[in-house]
C-alpha cells in the first residue's frame, strides 16, 4: 500500500487563500476590513476571527450608494471612498474603532479602489495601520471628469454603454465633483 503525500488544506490548492498572509493578518487580532470587488459593485465587511470561523459583523456594499443619490457607477474610485465612509461610519457605531486591511488575493497597486475604500474609511474616524496612495483628485471623480469631457467633445472614442449612466442623467463633467460631495455630505450627517 502506497502512502499518501500530505495533502494541503483544498482553499490553498486552489489558491484560494493564502494562510501565511491570513496568519499574519489574524495574530494582530485586529478585527478586518476585508474589500472584495464583483463586476458591479465593491463590498466591505467588518469580519472578527472565531476559531469555530470568522465571523461578519457588518457589511456594505457599494449598491448602498444608491440610497444617497449616488446614481453612477459603483466600482469606480469615487464609489470606493463613499462606501469606504459609509462602513467607516457604521463600523464605529458598532464600537470598531481600529481594523486591519485584507484584500484577500487581489494585488495591491498604487492608487487602486481598495485604497480609496480605506481612505473613506479612515476620513471617517476608523483607524487602519495602511499607507494611503491614493490621489484625492481622482478620489473625487476629476480624472472621470476630464475624460467625459473627451468624450463629450467628440476626441475620444469610447463603446455606447461607457458614460450611460452619466448621459441618462443628463450629468455634465463639471457636475460630476459636485455630485460627490453632495453625497458625501450626505452620508456623513446621517450619523449626526
Amino acid at each position: 500500500m502506497k502512502r499518501l503525500k500530505h495533502l494541503d488544506f483544498k482553499r490553498k490548492r486552489l489558491g484560494l487563500t493564502n494562510y501565511k498572509k491570513r496568519l499574519t493578518l489574524l495574530k494582530s487580532r485586529l478585527p478586518r476590513l476585508v474589500v472584495r470587488r464583483s463586476n458591479k459593485y465593491l463590498t466591505a465587511q467588518i469580519v472578527l476571527f472565531d476559531a469555530k470561523g470568522d465571523k461578519v459583523l457588518l457589511t456594505v456594499t457599494s449598491k448602498a450608494l444608491d440610497k444617497y443619490g449616488w446614481s453612477l457607477s459603483k466600482k469606480n474610485l469615487p464609489a470606493a471612498y463613499l462606501t469606504g465612509l459609509i462602513i467607516g461610519k457604521k463600523a464605529l457605531s458598532k464600537g470598531v474603532k481600529k481594523a486591519i486591511l485584507d484584500i484577500g488575493r487581489f494585488v495591491s497597486t498604487k492608487g487602486n479602489r481598495f485604497y480609496a475604500l480605506v481612505l473613506g474609511a479612515k476620513h471617517a474616524g476608523l483607524e487602519i495601520p495602511c499607507s494611503m496612495q491614493v490621489d484625492e483628485d481622482r478620489v473625487k471623480g476629476l480624472h472621470i471628469s476630464e475624460f467625459y469631457d473627451k468624450v463629450l467633445q467628440g476626441t475620444v472614442n469610447v463603446s455606447s454603454s461607457q458614460f450611460s449612466k452619466y448621459k441618462e442623467n443628463n450629468l455634465k463633467p463639471d457636475q460630476i465633483q459636485a455630485l460627490f460631495e453632495n453625497v458625501k455630505q450626505k452620508i456623513l450627517n446621517e450619523a449626526k
